[in-house]
């Protein structure tokens, strides 16, 4: 990617791929090295980021798709314990598909994994990224002009309208 032109990649470590289910003490069942404790389960993304560290520069961006896994505490711990390995920026998605375990304010517009971005956003120092279920370009500038995420992403409205965006500006101000 470095060589290609990319001024970053991002590992996925999310939706119940092999990064989200070797870090995940729900999936991860090894006994080896690479199973167990938490640092453990952490062990192949840092020597993934420290290979990735070794032939690139510091102008290279390392971020990661990061998902979650229901239990808050544990996701913070996760987010802090990949931003000191080197990862610049997280955007928090779905993990493991599991049983929801947050409770949400019911005056809380946004789901359970916007939510996680908020309050991890709140434990790193890194830019975080949310994503899902945001929907309009309305609900992403809330959630960035109020300080709570850093950037929104969008997936369902872009498959759902390939003309999403320009849709979007048009109804709001930016046009």
């Amino acid at each position: 990617c470095k060589d290609a032109g990319c001024d970053g990649i991002e590992l996925h470590g999310a939706h119940g791929f092999f990064l989200n289910m070797i870090t995940s003490e729900k999936s991860n069942r090894r006994k080896d090295c690479y199973g167990g404790d938490f640092n453990n389960r952490l062990r192949l993304v840092r020597e993934i980021v420290s290979g990735i560290q070794e032939f690139t520069t510091d102008d290279f961006i390392i971020s990661y798709r990061f998902g979650g896994c229901n239990n808050l505490d544990v996701d913070i711990c996760m987010a802090q314990a990949l931003e000191q390995m080197g990862i610049e920026m997280l955007h928090v998605s779905s993990g493991i598909a599991m049983e929801q375990s947050l409770s949400l304010s019911s005056d809380f517009e946004y789901n359970e994994i916007v939510y996680s971005g908020i309050e991890i956003r709140k434990s790193v120092r890194i830019p975080v990224i949310a994503v899902n279920d945001i929907q309009t370009i309305e609900r992403a500038d809330y959630l960035i002009e109020n300080n709570l995420i850093d950037f929104t992403a969008f997936g369902k409205p872009f498959l759902a309208d390939d003309l999403f965006l320009v849709h979007a500006l048009n109804q709001t101000n930016y046009a």
